[in-house]
């Protein structure tokens, strides 16, 4: 056959009017960007995943075709599009379903994620969530800070101000309203860590502050850090050791004493040479406490280097 323009067509095609064919349903012509509220969450491993990989987000839209009038559409199994694309790097989170999902499905925005969602080649049933907007009821930005960057995820926030300084604060996990959960103490909620353009890094915690590494390095890294226990403990010994053998110094030097002052009643010559015997034995116990006293002090300095961290130093 060779039509009107002078094209061939092949003798197994034929050529008809479309004018009874049916319309589009728009399962596959989907190509609008979509606003819409998350209202149920399927993990990977439930049972109703479709992927089993992800998760999956059922997102109630208020879609509208051309000049064709508003309807609400649940689209279903929608996944979250991955930032990076790659086995080796990755960027995860999870949304917010509404806590009232029936009054969702009327119309009616409640607490989910508010997001923006995208059909792979038009289908309806292939539907990724590629974005989101600002929920109406977050309070307007504040121009005075400028350039700016801050990031809240249940109760963790982080800012980079116009100074370029950051912070990162913990201020414990929070509902779908923003409400800290009452199963969090609140003793334990403001910890925070932050670098301020004078130079200065920050760490505060209600509680402990733990850093484990094979060595911390302080200041120039000069000096050795004392370990405290350690050397207490070993001081502690010594002290003892140096009270009892300057006991018993005291004790001897005070036998010499009265040996002494009754000497001074001695009227006849022979009585000084009992004397003299007689401050011997005292005078001998005092030579030994006090050699006693410089042993106890050199054994505790010849273990001097086990007082002294081997991993941590500062000036």
């Amino acid at each position: 056959m060779i039509l009107d323009d002078g094209s061939v067509v092949p003798h197994f095609i034929s050529v008809g009017s479309t004018s009874g064919y049916a319309q589009s349903s728009g399962q596959y012509d989907n190509y609008c960007l979509r606003v819409g509220e998350v209202i149920a969450v399927t993990p990977p491993d439930s049972p109703n995943s479709l992927t089993r990989r992800v998760y999956e987000y059922s997102v109630i839209v208020q879609e509208r075709q051309g000049e064709s009038p508003t309807i609400i559409t649940n689209y279903e199994h929608c996944y979250v599009a991955n930032l990076f694309g790659s086995a080796s790097d990755k960027f995860t989170y999870t949304l917010r379903p509404s806590t009232d999902p029936s009054k969702a499905e009327q119309g009616q925005y409640t607490n989910g994620s508010k997001v923006l969602i995208l059909c792979l080649n038009g289908e309806t049933n292939n539907a990724f969530i590629v974005g989101a907007i600002w929920d109406p009821t977050v309070e307007a930005e504040d121009a005075a800070l400028g350039h700016h960057l801050q990031f809240e995820f249940n109760g963790i926030t982080s800012t980079i101000n116009k100074d370029g300084e950051v912070q990162v604060t913990f201020n414990g996990a929070n509902d779908a309203d923003g409400k800290t959960l009452d199963s969090q103490d609140a003793a334990n909620v403001g910890a925070f860590w932050n670098m301020l353009k004078d130079g200065t890094f920050n760490i505060s915690a209600p509680k402990h502050v733990t850093i484990k590494s094979t060595g911390v390095l302080t200041g120039d890294a000069t000096d050795h850090t004392v370990l405290g226990d350690t050397y207490r403990q070993a001081e502690d010994k010594m002290l003892q050791s140096l009270t009892d053998s300057l006991n018993q110094l005291s004790s001897a030097l005070f036998t010499v004493s009265a040996i002494f002052n009754a000497a001074k009643t001695a009227s006849s010559v022979p009585a000084l040479a009992g004397f003299i015997g007689a401050c011997a034995p005292p005078m001998n116990d005092a030579s030994t406490a006090a050699t006693d006293m410089a042993k106890a002090i050199q054994d505790f300095e010849s273990h001097a280097a086990d007082y002294l961290s081997k991993k941590n130093l500062s000036d």
